[in-house]
């Protein structure tokens, strides 16, 4: 017995032949004319007149130029928006400017000062005060962190290796990781300027926005060291006030600059300047010394090309701010023994477990001794309490012993007996 199967017409169950569906060309085509419309506002459609119809593989390539086009119109409106180029500002930055200067802090921002693969530096006019009252100075440098630069990633071992920075050095993204080199500089000019060290004077910090005191006269930044041109008094001058700088640095700021050279210094009304401290280390960083040595270097190349009979070697210079005594026959050597010091001192700290102490018991004590003049003597009696504890402690201590020493001496008096 044959089966027979009826053929199929096509259709769907319940359309009649003449009655259109969603896949006839005409409404196909109408449907993608609306479509259309979704694009968008800056493609270029023309004039759609009335009843016009589009076939499917026109409109979808269409479609795809038209996705195209707008992630590329994106991308590069985001690298417009983020990015601060050699005298350029993003619109952020210039917003963050003109708030400090609708706020009062500061009266005008003016021209360009200098730019350089990391920053750029402009002038302002100041005048004003903080929140706080502190007044701002007549005249800042504002400097400016370039957003959307590759050099910080090569730089991250000056900020990796601090303590005070590597817990928050880690996947970040640039705008964040140049936030950390501005808030790294503030830092490090507050602790030089706290020393006495001439600097800039940290004025205010918003994200990548430094604002300090303006190294200069009307408008007129001074000159670096390299372009100054000093008589051979200044010139020995210069070197005696950069050698007590870098020894004030290392033994009273604890910091190396770690590029410090004939640009990054300032000679002002014969005064020496340091500028440019974001990569500032303390001496305690695993290249700490290293980055020293190659300061030194670059000192005492400087000088002894202009001529100063009393340029100390770079090992020379070296040793006498650091007062290691490292004597090497040539550079290499010399390098050796550094890495080889450091090492040590890093093996030492893992050893003894080197921490910084917890000023808990410090400031308690501070505070304590602040009341004393309102309660009469909270401080005494807190110090007479921890004595007291002491003297316990060191009575049960000697309890303990004597104890032992008992325990001993009957052992000894039984086995003689036996």
């Amino acid at each position: 017995m044959t089966v027979r199967i009826p053929r199929s017409s096509g259709r769907k169950k319940g359309v009649s032949p003449g009655q259109p569906t969603k896949h006839d060309s005409k409404i196909c085509g109408r449907k993608n004319v609306r479509n259309m419309e979704k694009f968008p506002p800056d493609f270029p459609m023309g004039d759609v007149q009335p009843g016009l119809c589009l076939d499917n593989s026109v409109f979808n390539v269409l479609k795809e130029h038209s996705m195209r086009e707008e992630k590329q119109s994106q991308r590069h409106h985001e690298k417009k928006e983020h990015s601060t180029q050699e005298h350029v500002l993003d619109p952020k930055t210039r917003l963050m400017l003109f708030k400090m200067v609708d706020s009062g802090k500061l009266g005008e921002v003016n021209g360009c000062l200098s730019t350089g693969k990391e920053a750029a530096v402009y002038h302002a006019e100041g005048g004003g005060e903080l929140e706080d009252g502190t007044p701002v100075p007549d005249e800042c440098a504002i400097k400016i962190f370039k957003t959307t630069l590759n050099e910080f990633f090569r730089r991250d071992k000056y900020i990796k290796e601090d303590y005070r920075f590597k817990n928050r050095f880690g996947k970040q993204n640039p705008r964040k990781i140049v936030r950390l080199w501005a808030e790294k500089e503030m830092h490090n000019l507050k602790r030089l300027h706290s020393h006495g060290i001439h600097c800039p004077k940290v004025v205010l910090l918003k994200k990548h926005v430094l604002v300090m005191s303006f190294i200069g006269k009307d408008q007129i930044p001074a000159p670096k060291l390299k372009d100054s041109q000093l008589t051979q008094d200044q010139l020995k001058s210069a070197y005696h006030q950069c050698v007590q700088t870098m020894e004030k640095m290392y033994n009273d700021c604890h910091l190396v600059h770690a590029d410090l050279n004939e640009f990054n210094m300032l000679w002002f009304e014969g005064r020496i300047y340091i500028i440019d401290v974001s990569q500032s280390v303390e001496p305690s960083h695993p290249h700490g010394l290293e980055f020293l040595l190659r300061d030194c270097k670059n000192v005492s190349t400087y000088f002894s090309k202009k001529g100063l009979a009393e340029t100390l070697s770079h090992q020379d210079l070296f040793n006498k701010i650091t007062g290691l005594g490292i004597s090497a026959v040539d550079d290499q050597e010399f390098l050796t023994q550094i890495r080889a010091y450091t090492q040590r001192q890093q093996l030492l700290d893992v050893i003894y477990d080197k921490k910084e102490p917890y000023p808990f018991d410090f400031f308690f004590e501070e505070t304590m001794s602040s009341r004393q003049d309102d309660s009469g003597s909270i401080g005494v009696d807190v110090k007479r309490g921890k004595k007291d504890l002491n003297e316990s402690k060191s009575s049960e201590s000697n309890e303990e012993e004597v104890l032992s020493e008992k325990e001993e001496e009957t052992d000894s008096d039984s086995t003689d007996e036996d």
